[in-house]
C-alpha cells in the first residue's frame, strides 16, 4: 500500500523533529537512516526517499537516489542535522 502525500509529509516532519534532537550532540545522520530510526522501511522509506529525491534533494542524499554519474556509498550520504534539515526544508514538493 503506498503512502498518501500527506503520509509522506508527516515523515519529513518527524525526520526534521529527529534533526532538532540531534542538534544538541551534532550527531551526523542519513536520510535512510532517520526514516529507519523512525519506523519507516521497506517501500515506505524508498517512497519517502523518492519523494525528497524529487523535491530536489538529490545529491548525496542516498546511494539508490544520487543525481550523478559516479556510484557513491552510504558513508558520504551523512550530514549535521542542520545541513540535513536546511535540504528538507528547501525541498520544492513541501511545506513544513
Amino acid at each position: 500500500m503506498s503512502l498518501s502525500t500527506e503520509q509522506i509529509h508527516d515523515a519529513i516532519r518527524q525526520m526534521l523533529v529527529s534533526c532538532e534532537l540531534k542538534m544538541k550532540d551534532y550527531e551526523p545522520m542519513t536520510a535512510r537512516g532517520t526514516l529507519y530510526s523512525l519506523g519507516f522501511h521497506g517501500e515506505d522509506c524508498e517512497q519517502i526517499l523518492r519523494y525528497i529525491a524529487d523535491g530536489g534533494f538529490n545529491y548525496c542524499l542516498d546511494p539508490e537516489y544520487h543525481e550523478g554519474e559516479q556510484r557513491i556509498s552510504l558513508d558520504v550520504c551523512y550530514w549535521g542535522p542542520d545541513q540535513l534539515a536546511s535540504r528538507l526544508h528547501s525541498l520544492s514538493n513541501f511545506r513544513s
